[in-house]
Order: structure tokens, then C-alpha cells, then sequence
């Protein structure tokens, strides 16, 4: 009951926190069609074609409310706003605006665009309650937004504790170890260290580690290995790259393949694959980051089967 209990906070947090990730991290934004500022700025600021050419850079616009809308994307807000200062633009459509000028983050010797703000919008009377009224709606937002997002980090902060307080649980790897090594006659280095796994960290039913949480984030995947057990079926054994081993290779944890199929065989031993074009990572070239997905294929069927790592 503890353990389902956990999975459903879990799950419900991962959901928030991909929401809110999602969001932070939107690199697009709406399509803009930049030609009429660019028209604009030209008639305008004739002597300035910079800000021309700094709308033409703009493809994606982000509505903070109606009174303004940004050029720049959330990351860049928050982290690279060099303010430089604004000026007056004439909209043959949406009238006046105060536009935002940046220092370009990508290019310092050049300027960008970081939003404009509607002021026509705020010509009358009601429009200026309109608008104040908006802008407290907006702090609120913004309000609601940094305490969601406190509570985001806390709770990730509390889930990164409870992983790395988790204690192992013994785990006896003698026949493992002699499976692997009848098995992988070609990988004798690599299935020594299953004399290595004398603790486990069991995920699910369906997969254990046999390394810390601690230890294993500083650890990058290389790549996965099927064991045949007698009573088990087919494990999908995960390997790390760990310069203290010989070989520099070693286990870190498995998947109970036979658990997860309902199946005692199969028609032919699962192989790891990687995408067409995908390298597969070696010592030289390890792969790129911690996050990997292994397609595990036989001649009848392709499947996703586990994501490393998923917690």
C-alpha cells in the first residue's frame, strides 16, 4: 500500500512538474509575421536599420496579456535580459507601441527585440482601469506562478532526499555471475562485476538497481545485455561506464523481461539495438547525456521497453 501510494504521488507530481517544464522551456512560442515591423521600423527609423533588422530576426512571439506581448522566449527572460531601452512604433494595425531593445544574447555586437507594449490600449479612461485592473491579474499570476513553481522545487528537492536515503537491500549475484559468465563469453570483465551487485535498489516489479541513487546519476549508460535465467526468463541487464572497474564497463541494474511479457521463452534472444544513423556509444565516444531508450527487438516485433533513468 506504501508503495502504491508513493507511485501515485509520483505520478501526479511528474505530471505538474512536465506541465511546468513544458512551459518554461517553449522555444517557439505562436508563428509572427515580422514583415509589417520590419516595414515599420524602416520608415521610421531610417538612420537606425538596426531595428529592422532586429524584427526580421523574430519568429515567435509569446502573449503575456493583452497590453504586451514577448519576442523572446521564457528561458531568455529570465536569464538574458540585458535591457537597453525602448522606443516609439507606429503599427498601421495595432497602433502605437513601446518597443522593448535588448542586447542580442546570442550576439553582443547586435540588438533584439524583446517585446512591445500596446499602448494605444491605454488611451481612455476605461481602458487605463481596464489595464490596471490586468496588471494585478497579472502579479497575481506571476505570484501564483513562483509559489507553484517553490513547490515544484521543493518537492523535487524532497524526492531527490528520499532516492538518495534509500537504503540497498541485500542481494546474493552468485548466479547471476555464472549466468553471465557462461553467457557473455566475450564480455568476462563486464560480467565480473555482477560480484559487485550485493545490494539492490528494487524500481518495480519490473526492474532493480544494484547501485545508490546517488551513485548511478554520476554514472553514463553504455549500453544493455540479455541474460537467460532458468526460473526468471530474460533479464535486460543496463551497463554504465565506471573508470574504478577493470574494462570500465559494469552492471547497474536489470529488467525481469519474462515479468513484464507473461512469456517463460521467446522466439530468439532480444538484442539491444540503436536508431539507424545512431552510433553506438563506445569508450572513445560515450554517449552524449543520462537519459537513454532502449529498443529491444526480435524478428517478430519491435518494443520500447525501458526509459534510464525513469524516476
Amino acid at each position: 500500500m506504501n508503495t502504491a501510494r508513493n507511485n501515485d504521488w509520483n505520478s501526479a507530481y511528474e505530471r505538474d512538474y512536465l506541465a511546468w517544464y513544458e512551459r518554461e522551456q517553449d522555444t517557439v512560442g505562436e508563428p509572427f509575421d515580422p514583415q509589417p515591423f520590419v516595414d515599420a521600423a524602416h520608415a521610421q527609423y531610417p538612420d537606425h536599420p538596426e531595428l529592422a533588422e532586429a524584427f526580421a530576426r523574430c519568429t515567435g512571439a509569446w502573449h503575456r496579456s493583452r497590453l504586451y506581448t514577448y519576442l523572446r522566449m521564457p528561458a531568455d527572460r529570465k536569464a538574458r535580459w540585458h535591457f537597453i531601452g525602448s522606443f516609439w512604433l507606429q503599427h498601421p494595425k495595432l497602433g502605437k507601441l513601446l518597443v522593448d531593445l535588448l542586447q542580442d544574447p546570442d550576439d553582443g555586437a547586435q540588438v533584439c527585440i524583446g517585446g512591445f507594449e500596446y499602448f494605444d490600449r491605454l488611451g481612455e479612461a476605461d481602458e487605463l482601469e481596464a489595464w490596471e485592473s490586468e496588471a494585478l491579474k497579472v502579479l497575481a499570476e506571476l505570484e501564483e506562478e513562483e509559489r507553484i513553481n517553490a513547490e515544484l522545487r521543493a518537492a523535487l528537492q524532497a524526492m531527490e532526499e528520499q532516492h538518495a536515503a534509500e537504503v540497498g537491500q541485500p542481494f546474493e549475484p552468485g548466479e547471476l555471475f555464472q549466468l553471465a559468465t557462461e553467457q557473455w563469453p566475450d564480455m568476462p570483465l563486464v560480467a565480473a562485476t555482477f560480484a559487485l551487485c550485493t545490494q539492490e535498489w528494487p524500481l518495480s516489479d519490473l526492474y532493480t538497481y544494484f547501485m545508490s541513487y546517488t551513485e548511478r546519476r554520476a554514472l553514463l549508460y553504455f549500453c544493455g545485455a540479455t541474460l537467460k535465467h532458468p526460473d526468471l526468463g530474460y533479464l535486460l541487464v543496463d551497463l554504465v561506464f565506471d573508470e574504478r572497474v577493470e574494462g570500465g564497463v559494469r552492471v547497474v541494474g536489470m529488467e525481469f523481461m519474462g515479468h513484464e511479457t507473461g512469456e517463460e521463452d521467446t522466439d530468439g534472444i532480444w538484442e539491444p539495438y540503436w536508431p539507424a544513423g545512431d552510433a553506438v556509444p563506445t569508450s572513445a565516444a560515450p554517449p552524449r547525456g543520462h537519459l537513454r531508450i532502449v529498443h529491444v527487438g526480435n524478428v517478430a516485433r519491435d518494443r520500447c521497453v525501458h526509459c534510464w533513468p525513469g524516476e
